[in-house]
């Protein structure tokens, strides 16, 4: 069967696949070029924030990237999920990260601090609307396609997340296996501006 013919639930499964199969060892490769793609854009060098993700399951992990926008000078912030909600944290190192909703790390807070541990090192605030224009947003999926569109996991905290900041810029993030022909989007699916692979930049025209 031909992926431009799945549902969402079929592709979904199929393309996971395809990146499940990726040996570790390769995933870990083309997380670094994806990496090095991404700080060789212009806006990496116009923008001092930018909103990352901490990898799950086989997602491109841009630990990489994190450590040499640190090094840059950058500001990151990593998303943490409340309910049927998301929002992003200012984070300095990797210490601040604990293992949350569906086993992804994400920004400790002051409400998961230990009294008996004062040094324990807390997120710092919240990413707000308006803090700066165009800040881009690093996106992770199951596929995409070159026209934009991305399939996740069904969950929609991103759709809903960059639904209600107009001002963020979305770029997806995948490996070459990733990209598909076709992707059947809803309404409430929002597009990338860009999608960066380890072979290439891909613009949407969504800017």
């Amino acid at each position: 069967m031909g992926t431009q013919v799945m549902d969402k639930d079929q592709l979904r499964r199929f393309m996971m696949g395809k990146r499940d199969a990726l040996p570790a060892e390769v995933r870990c490769l083309k997380s670094v070029g994806i990496a090095e793609r991404l700080a060789d854009m212009e806006w990496y060098k116009e923008q001092e924030e930018i909103l990352v993700y901490s990898a799950i399951r086989s997602e491109v992990d841009l630990t990489s990237f994190c450590r040499s926008a640190w090094k840059d000078g950058k500001v990151l912030f990593f998303p943490r999920v409340f309910g049927e909600k998301m929002e992003f944290y200012r984070i300095d190192s990797m210490s601040q990260l604990i293992r949350g909703s569906f086993s992804v790390m994400e920004p400790r807070l002051k409400e998961d601090a230990d009294p008996n541990n004062e040094d324990m090192p807390i997120a710092g605030e919240a990413w707000t609307e308006g803090r700066s224009e165009k800040t881009p947003v690093l996106v992770p999926g199951v596929a995409f396609s070159r026209k934009g569109a991305r399939l996740g996991y069904g969950k929609g905290f991103y759709d809903r997340y960059l639904a209600v900041h107009p001002s963020l810029v979305p770029i997806g993030v995948c490996f070459d296996e990733q990209l598909t022909e076709q992707i059947c989007a809803d309404e409430h699916d929002y597009p990338m501006f860009w999608i960066v692979t380890e072979l290439e930049y891909i613009p949407c025209g969504h800017i």
